[in-house]
Order: C-alpha cells, then sequence, then structure tokens
C-alpha cells in the first residue's frame, strides 16, 4: 500500500504473492453524516444541467433508473483555469424524468462533490482554505481511513463517502467527496 495509513480499525494482511501485501480494512467505525444537505441548495449561487447518458460507472452501475445531474457553484469571487467563476460542482442522482428536475426535489441524493473554492463546507466545517494539519484532524475526529499521500494529497474513507484532499504549500486547494456506492 503506497502512503501512511491512520486510523485502521481492525487489519487483516492479505499476501497476493511473497513479494507484495497489502492492509485491507475489516471495518470503519465512522459514521459520519451527509457531506451537504440538499435542502440548502436554495440558498446557493448556481447553474445547473443533467444527461440521463452520463457515465453511470463514474457514479454507481447499479443505478437503473432517474439521471445524474449537475449543481455549477457559482463564486463570484473565484475564477477557474477558463475565467470561469464555477467554485464547485455538486452532482446528484435524480428519480424522475429530468425535465421535472427542480433544486427543492426530494428524490435527489448527492453523488460527488468537487470544490475549487470555499463556495460551501462540507460536513459544516471543511473547505478549500483549511490548513493540512485541519483537515487530519478532521479525518482522525471522524474515524476516517485515511492515507498520507505525501504533500500535495490525503484521502479519507469514511464507510459511506471518500473524500480526497488536495494541498499547495501546506493549504487545501482542491477537495472532491464521492458516496460509496457498495453502501447503499
Amino acid at each position: 500500500v503506497d502512503g501512511k495509513i491512520e486510523n485502521m480499525s481492525e487489519q487483516v494482511e492479505i499476501v497476493k504473492d511473497p513479494v507484495s501485501t497489502e492492509i485491507v480494512p475489516q471495518s470503519l467505525k465512522s459514521k459520519i453524516p451527509e457531506p451537504f444537505r440538499i435542502a440548502e441548495f436554495n440558498r446557493l449561487d448556481f447553474t445547473s444541467g443533467g444527461s440521463p447518458a452520463q457515465i453511470r460507472t463514474e457514479f454507481c452501475d447499479s443505478l437503473t433508473t432517474g439521471f445524474f445531474g449537475n449543481y455549477y457553484l457559482i463564486d463570484k469571487d473565484f475564477s477557474d483555469a477558463n475565467g470561469r467563476p464555477v467554485g464547485g460542482i455538486i452532482t446528484v442522482h435524480v428519480v424522475g424524468k429530468m425535465g421535472s428536475w427542480k433544486a427543492d426535489d426530494t428524490t435527489q441524493t448527492i453523488w460527488k462533490i468537487h470544490l475549487l473554492s470555499d463556495v460551501i463546507s462540507v460536513w459544516d466545517s471543511i473547505h478549500v482554505g483549511l490548513t493540512r494539519e485541519e483537515v487530519e484532524r478532521f479525518g482522525k475526529a471522524n474515524d476516517g481511513l485515511c492515507f498520507d499521500k505525501g504533500d500535495l494529497a490525503y484521502s479519507c474513507d469514511f464507510n459511506s463517502f471518500s473524500a480526497d484532499f488536495i494541498f499547495k504549500d501546506d493549504f487545501l486547494t482542491e477537495l472532491t467527496v464521492r458516496r460509496n456506492c457498495e453502501s447503499e
């Protein structure tokens, strides 16, 4: 396994061949809640779009109905590499027809959140701009299976969700949270 592993509960060592081994967690204790509440969409500045043809395997290939939609979060104080004020994207799965999809739709489930600015916080406290120490403390406090991937990256698995953190000069510059399909 590459990197340093932190906060592992029970571990099992699996020997694939005489040269390499892999440490696999038997169970995670994390009971972390949803990263963001759908009810909060109405307070955001966003544009949206969706597609029934979006590649399902990127999110969860066991979902056979509904569609995936994106909320493009507008941050007037941010500019991406192409000059657009999109500070993040929230991808949701929606049961029903795309034509009737609205921000207050109760059939939405968040599948992925990708943030490049501090336009929102996930889990009420994690946002772009935090220090690496603050992010690592959060992972430990929530019983995550966390991997230190060098100076630029850190990842945590929290049972239902996985999070990837990208740093520059010890500050969080990019954050991706994904729902884990096997927990659904």
